[in-house]
C-alpha cells in the first residue's frame, strides 16, 4: 500500500501575526460572544467551551456544555454577580 504525503499549506494572518494550518476549519462564525455588565462571555459552539472573562482579568472556563446549558450557565453568573451588589 502507498501512502500519499499530505502537505498542509500553513497560512500567516498578518493583522494578527498568527500561523494556521489552512485545512483546519475557520471557527469564528461558530463563535458566540456577548458583553453584559462588562462581562465578556464567548462561547464556541464546535468545542462546546463557554469562556468568561471578568472586569478585573480573571477568566473562567467551562467545557462540555450545549448552548441552552451556557445559557443557563450565563444566567446563573449574571445573577451572582446582580447579588453580590
Amino acid at each position: 500500500m502507498l501512502k500519499s504525503s499530505k502537505i498542509s499549506h500553513i497560512a500567516i494572518d498578518k493583522t494578527t501575526k498568527t500561523c494556521y494550518n489552512t485545512s483546519m476549519k475557520n471557527k469564528t462564525k461558530d463563535t458566540k460572544h456577548v458583553r453584559i455588565n462588562n462581562i465578556d462571555f464567548n462561547y464556541l459552539m464546535g468545542c462546546k467551551v463557554l469562556m468568561v472573562s471578568y472586569p478585573d482579568g480573571t477568566d473562567n472556563v467551562f467545557s462540555g456544555l450545549t448552548s441552552q446549558q451556557a445559557n443557563n450557565k450565563i444566567g446563573d453568573i449574571l445573577e451572582n454577580e446582580r447579588s453580590c451588589y
